[in-house]
């Protein structure tokens, strides 16, 4: 697919190309008339060193034209002095001899080819991303301590504050929940970064350095909490919206200058956020494990230890794929709560050897039951990722841990594969070093996913830990008899009627983010599960009294 739209693309650059240089075939008799209209619109060489000169018969017409298919923005222009007058020149003599108004039209299109066009360095989307990325960082600081000042304080008394100071004016066209405003003005204190000036009036510009348009601050939190309520409610879907309150067009323009003010957004947030955490103690290592979910990690002083210790339950979705190559030119890294790192997971992909494909695979002696074999091999096969979707996708889904009241501890990103031994292992290991001895984690596999521990590196981890691996209820249902009584959480002392389920309730709601990320940057991919997974987390802590 993507050699036949590059194919397109080529096609398509080549026409416009052979149109352009058909369009530009000057015969000497209409250099004459050029030269003549020149001389009538005084535009050529008279000797007069104050006057232009135009030397059409060396004309650079290959060049002149700023709309190339791939010069977006790579165009600057110088204008001569005069140049409306001599057109309007020109449509004059056009007007007294009909029969010369076709060439009078060409005559006015090179006098306004006349600017002199130069194109500066070709840049890519890439180093554009990269500078506007740079500029967006070292304000941020900045953009932080304004936030926090309007927030608490209002804008009125901002403004109220910045009154008969000295300063200059801009102006730029405003959007906000109930009003569109084309020239909105903005006060700016002298060697005041444009954007802290927004702010202070309750905006957000959608450029790091000369923005034209601002975004209210109310705006982009309602977008904020919607999006964390409502996963699937696109950028898109609500500049449209936008649009329509309006009654404006809708143009796509709009919706990336909207995309880019509300990253600055939650950039702002996750500033703030990590402000708020260092001030209440909050940024020790592994704190959010530790203390998402108090029923399960806080204990009483002389409590008597609880058997099992705690509940938790792990597994992988391939819901939320990323298509490769996708967002290329974003190479922001999100610095995430949940994901456990490549690189962590990666010390385990040795662990086990696996077939090509296939789910978890173990090498390990079977069960003392004769026919688990069977069990254990459905469960190899029935799970395995055709390699189309291997080669299209990046990301082909996620593999999470929960407690059992369902807030998400960990994340890991399956990485152009399906559900490998490595990602539980990395998982397992995580859980094993923060929570401790004695506890048990439900798995659809967990009957052979047992042994493949027993054979990994972290062994004896878990065996000092006295960590149990169990089926999930649901799935506890579809192996044999023998798993059900070794395996199945009915059959387990101290788990009452926990059925282990979490997880699939998890990617139940998880389910709804995969539209608006398939094609996005990893950078934005991993943004919105994030930020899906930490409104998850609030709901589930507001429930648990």
């Amino acid at each position: 697919m993507r050699a036949s739209l590059t194919q397109v693309r080529r096609d398509r650059l080549a026409f416009e190309e052979e149109q352009r240089a058909a369009s530009i075939q000057l015969t000497a008799k209409t250099r004459q008339l050029l030269a003549e209209a020149a001389l009538e619109v005084g535009r050529a060489s008279t000797g007069d060193p104050a006057a232009p000169s135009t030397n059409y018969s060396n004309w650079d017409h290959d060049n002149y034209h700023p709309n190339d298919a791939d010069s977006d923005n790579d165009w600057e222009t110088e204008s001569n002095a005069g140049d409306q007058g001599a057109h309007s020149e020109v449509r004059a003599v056009g007007q007294d001899d009909p029969a010369l108004s076709a060439t009078r039209a060409q005559v006015i299109i090179c006098l306004q080819g006349s600017k002199n066009y130069r194109r500066r360095a070709p840049r890519s989307r890439l180093h554009r991303n990269r500078e506007m990325h740079a500029a967006w960082s070292s304000q941020m600081t900045d953009l932080v301590s304004s936030f926090l000042s309007w927030k608490h304080r209002g804008v009125e008394s901002v403004t109220s504050e910045i009154n008969g100071k000295a300063g200059s004016t801009f102006h730029i066209t405003s959007v906000s929940i109930s009003s569109f405003c084309v020239l909105q003005s903005i006060h700016q204190a002298p060697d005041e970064l444009a954007n802290i000036s927004l702010i202070k009036a309750g905006f957000l510009g959608c450029s790091p350095q000369q923005p034209t348009t601002a975004i209210s601050l109310e705006c982009l939190e309602l977008y904020h909490q919607i999006r964390r309520r409502k996963s699937s409610f696109s950028v898109q879907a609500m500049v449209k919206v936008l649009c329509a309150l309006h009654n404006r067009t809708y143009f796509q323009s709009f919706r990336d200058q909207f995309a880019i003010a509300f990253d600055a957004y939650l950039d702002v947030l996750r500033h703030v956020k990590t402000l708020v955490n260092q001030a209440l103690g909050r940024n020790s290592l592994n704190w959010r494990m530790l203390n998402a979910c108090p029923p399960c990690s806080y204990k009483q002083d002389n409590e008597d230890p609880l058997d099992p210790a705690r509940l938790d339950s792990m597994d992988g979705n391939n819901s939320l794929k990323r298509v490769d190559g996708s967002g290329h030119a974003d190479e922001r890294v999100f610095p995430s709560d949940y994901l456990i790192t490549p690189s962590e997971v990666e010390l385990f992909k040795d662990d086990v050897r696996l077939r090509p494909g296939t789910r978890i695979a173990t090498n390990a002696a079977p069960m003392a039951a004769s026919d688990d074999s069977a069990c254990t091999e459905n469960w190899k096969t029935a799970n395995t990722v055709s390699e189309n979707t291997v080669s299209v996708f990046d990301q082909t889904g996620i593999f999470v841990s929960a407690c059992r009241h369902g807030i998400v501890q960990t994340l890991v990103e399956m990485r152009k594969s399906g559900e490998l031994a490595k990602y539980a292992l990395a998982t397992t290991s995580k859980i094993l070093d923060v929570y401790g001895s004695n506890g048990v984690t439900g798995y659809d596999i967990g009957c052979s996913y047992s042994k493949t521990v027993a054979a990994s590196s972290i062994s004896s981890k878990a065996s000092a830990s006295h960590h149990r691996f169990l089926v999930n209820s649901f799935h506890g249902h579809a192996h044999n008899r023998q798993c059900q009584i070794q395996y199945h959480p009915l059959y387990q002392k101290g788990l009452g009627i926990e059925d282990l389920e979490t997880c699939e309730r998890i990617f139940s709601a998880s389910n709804s983010v995969a539209p608006v990320i398939r094609h996005a940057s990893y950078f934005h991919w991993l943004q919105f599960i994030e930020l899906h997974f930490d409104q998850w987390d609030l709901d589930k802590y507001s429930e648990l009294s």
